[in-house]
């Protein structure tokens, strides 16, 4: 639910214009990123959280638009 609020903000777009198609394509192209090298499945590993913060960055750096307001 966290992630919706900022999704909200930044597209201007309400849930009425937000459909399963886009969230399943957009969870597809994180789940690619991870797999980049980016995984690491075991949450007791040290690289875990790392690695899982790292693909975050990667996502947003080239999807992510700057908000004029």
């Amino acid at each position: 639910m966290d992630h919706l609020i900022d999704y909200f903000d930044l597209t201007e777009m309400d849930l009425r214009k937000t459909t399963d198609e886009v969230t399943e394509a957009m969870q597809s192209y994180v789940h690619k990123r991870l797999n980049m090298g980016y995984w690491v499945k075991d949450t007791s590993n040290v690289l875990h959280g790392e690695k899982l913060y790292r693909c975050v960055l990667h996502v947003n750096s080239y999807n992510l638009r700057p908000v004029n307001k």
